[in-house]
């Protein structure tokens, strides 16, 4: 087998012998090689040579072990790996093998992210394997550990190896802002619009995970569906969607609802919105010595007699008026008690 072998000497008297010696290193398996000797001794009828063989043989024992490491059953050597919900349940599992020829003992696993893996036995005889399981919660994020293992064999030799596995924490969130006309108005009242006005709704809607999310969509609990220009969102990612109509009167409340769809469930987020239909009316009743004498000839009354005029003046809206004045054509300015009536308020 070309093995090198050194003798200490080249010479045998009669009846002598020596000792030659060769080394290597041990191969797998089964190994045999043969040595050979080969001398010569002076004849009568000159040199001759004389030889003989004698085979040696051994097994090369290996000692070897193995580990494969999943995360919720995926073998996920590289990322992302499974998307778990935050908080979510994450089970690891070890299967430990002993690859080689020899038994292994002082068998251990352990985890690079401190989690606690259990075992079933320490030993393992040649081509035995065993499952080691841990569990933990899912963090939001990519997130990696390593399993390794170490061991030693009977020739007291040690082996190791070690398996990484991923998963990705789906923090899964969408947020809806609404706003009427502009203003974020949550609570009542909101905007004042005349009553038929122009009502505009906007729907700010922000991904504010940290995955993409699918299917994304906005409804109202007065409009129904409101038209979006994406359902589609990254993480991170924002749109606008907007509706509108006519102000109806009195107070007003719809609420938006935003859903996507994450790689693990569903989200959803909601926000209202206000405004108030102003109906602004006024009436006033005008009355000539207690006559309401909108048509001539009115009551009749002596020449330089008394005249008293009165003017009922009533605030027939939804709303509170102000700066209210009263004005006659041939007399000017009317004295009032107030100048400010509350919905359906009069004042003479």
């Amino acid at each position: 087998q070309g093995v090198t072998v050194t003798c200490p000497a080249t010479t045998l008297a009669i009846g002598a012998s020596m000792t030659c010696t060769a080394s290597g290193v041990a191969v797998a398996g089964q190994y045999a090689n043969l040595g050979t000797v080969t001398a010569d001794f002076v004849a009568p009828s000159g040199n001759v040579q004389v030889s003989d063989s004698d085979p040696s043989h051994y097994i090369g024992k290996l000692g070897g072990v193995d580990i494969e490491k999943a995360t919720n059953g995926q073998d996920a050597d590289a990322a992302p790996g499974p998307m778990i919900a935050l908080g979510g349940a994450v089970n690891w599992t070890y299967v430990v093998k002993n690859t080689g020829d020899l038994a292994l003992t002082d068998v251990l696993v352990s985890d690079d992210q401190g989690v606690v893996v259990t075992c079933p036995k320490t030993t393992l005889a040649p081509a035995e394997e065993m499952t080691c399981t841990a569990s933990g919660t899912a963090v939001a994020g990519q997130y990696e550990n390593i399993g390794s293992v170490t061991a030693k064999d009977t020739e007291l030799r040690d082996h190791g190896d070690s398996d990484p596995s991923h998963y990705y924490g789906v923090d899964a969130r969408i947020d809806v802002e609404k706003a009427t006309n502009g203003q974020d108005a949550d609570t009542p009242t909101g905007p004042m619009i005349s009553l038929g006005g122009a009502v505009n709704w906007t729907y700010v809607v922000t991904n504010t995970g940290n995955v993409t999310l699918n299917d994304v969509a906005v409804s109202d609990d007065k409009l129904g569906a409101i038209s979006c220009p994406k359902i589609i969102l990254a993480a991170g990612e924002s749109m606008t969607c907007s509706a509108s109509g006519v102000a109806v009167e009195g107070e007003y409340a719809n609420i938006a609802t935003a859903t996507g769809i994450a790689p693990v469930g569903t989200v959803s987020d909601t926000d209202p919105s206000h405004y108030f239909g102003v109906d602004a009316k006024i009436d006033v009743e005008k009355a000539t010595n207690g006559e309401d004498a909108d048509t001539a000839p009115g009551p009749t009354i002596e020449l330089g007699g008394a005249v008293t005029w009165t003017y009922v003046v009533t605030n027939n809206s939804n709303v509170t008026l102000t700066s209210v004045t009263v004005v006659d054509d041939k007399i000017g300015v009317i004295t009032c008690p107030k100048t400010e009536l509350a919905a359906g308020e009069s004042m003479t």
